[in-house]
């Protein structure tokens, strides 16, 4: 149960880790700190896609830290459970990461000042809907257009892969989208 309850709660921490890194990009554009770079070096793209390959490479390092951490910790309490069962369980809660790269950089694109506050309220407030609708018995329709839906407890429940897939596709169309707004507007100062 420790170790689904946790993985769930990690799905919060690094979809946070995500749009915070993505949208940093965001704030250094509004600061000034990218127009010598993006004058004189890479195409607005690469600069792009590049924020968000070093910030997938953190999220796995970090999944892949907290899944030898818990493990350990796992071990050290005398249960016996296997690292394969802690990896699916970390692993389960890195499903709403490619969701929140493709909203992260639509942010980036159409609302660069506000792309962090946005994301982090965005975040909290899905979690919340996740953690309260059902007990509260909100509408199917609510609780369906939360993303954090999806996610399951593993090892407790089976992971959802198709429904998460589903919801990551939404998300590169998402990505997409403010990929190809982000690279043709000028830059914010």
């Amino acid at each position: 149960g420790f170790v689904a309850i946790a993985a769930v709660l990690m799905s919060v921490a690094f979809t946070f880790m995500v749009v915070s890194w993505i949208a940093s990009t965001a704030s250094d554009e509004v600061k000034g700190r990218l127009d010598v770079a993006l004058a004189t070096g890479p195409r607005r793209a690469a600069w792009l896609a590049s924020v968000v390959a070093s910030g997938l490479a953190a999220v796995g390092v970090a999944a892949g830290t907290m899944t030898l951490t818990m493990w350990w910790g796992v071990r050290l309490s005398g249960t016996s459970m296997s690292l394969r069962t802690v990896a699916e369980a970390v692993a389960s809660s890195l499903g709403l990461v490619p969701f929140m790269v493709g909203a992260s950089l639509w942010l980036v694109a159409r609302l660069p000042r506000l792309a962090f506050a946005v994301g982090s309220v965005f975040i909290l407030v899905e979690y919340i809907v996740q953690a309260l609708g059902p007990t509260l018995h909100w509408p199917a329709l609510v609780m369906e257009s939360d993303p954090f839906h999806y996610l399951r407890a593993v090892p407790v429940q089976p992971f959802n892969a198709s429904e998460l897939a589903w919801v990551s596709l939404v998300g590169v169309g998402i990505g997409a989208l403010g990929t190809w707004r982000y690279v043709r507007r000028d830059v914010v100062g």
